[in-house]
């Protein structure tokens, strides 16, 4: 089967046709996309506004934990949510992101992910991907909030750096197989679609 084109015109089309509407930043390199779409954000970026990287230098997790973001290895993204929202729904929604990414990875991959609140999805007591949501709250709301995601798909030469090689996995690595980037980010999308409407009153959960 012919891969799918991981270009930016590809990937452009592939939003084309969803309902997100919003702006398409594919970025080769960034310190981090949840930092960059906040900062789209604040300047008044649309909801549904998506930042892809191919290589994050200070990609995040919970806590501030670092995030190993290699050049072409995975799916960096993050996707600015205009509300506004509460915090139920900002728990509501990472869910729902989780269960995009599980479904999406089990349709391409074969594999079904487990997911650990309050953000992470692990196979085989290993670490393949990881939600954050951030946004600034005022008067008790968020008026916007951006979820990042980042999901492990290609096997790094050398393996993962020591100290997280057990308990990090790629899922090249579970599969034993080639995954296709651009055929995951485009079911991905298709789910994200779907259970991260902010039209919907109760988003789609795992």
């Amino acid at each position: 089967m012919k891969k799918a084109d991981f270009s930016e015109n590809a990937l452009r089309r592939i939003l084309d046709r969803a309902a997100f509407r919003g702006e398409f930043h594919f970025l080769p390199r960034v310190d981090s996309t949840n930092q960059v779409a906040k900062k789209l954000a604040r300047e008044g970026a649309p909801h549904g506004t998506m930042v892809l990287a191919e290589e994050q230098t200070g990609g995040r997790g919970r806590w501030g934990r670092k995030w190993e973001s290699p050049a072409g290895m995975g799916l960096w993204l993050s996707m600015i949510l205009r509300g506004p929202f509460d915090m139920q729904q900002d728990i509501r929604l990472i869910r729902a992101a989780a269960g995009a990414v599980i479904r999406s990875v089990e349709k391409i991959a074969g594999v079904r992910l487990s997911f650990k609140w309050p953000n992470d999805l692990y196979y085989g007591g290993r670490k393949v991907a990881g939600m954050l949501i951030e946004g600034s709250q005022k008067r008790g709301v968020y008026p916007f909030l951006v979820l990042g995601i980042g999901l492990n798909v290609k096997s790094m030469p050398g393996g993962f750096p020591e100290g997280i090689r057990e308990r990090a996995a790629t899922l090249e690595e579970i599969t034993g197989s080639e995954i296709d980037r651009a055929a995951l980010f485009r079911e991905l999308v298709l789910d994200l679609e779907k259970s991260l409407s902010v039209r919907q009153r109760e988003p789609c959960f795992l």
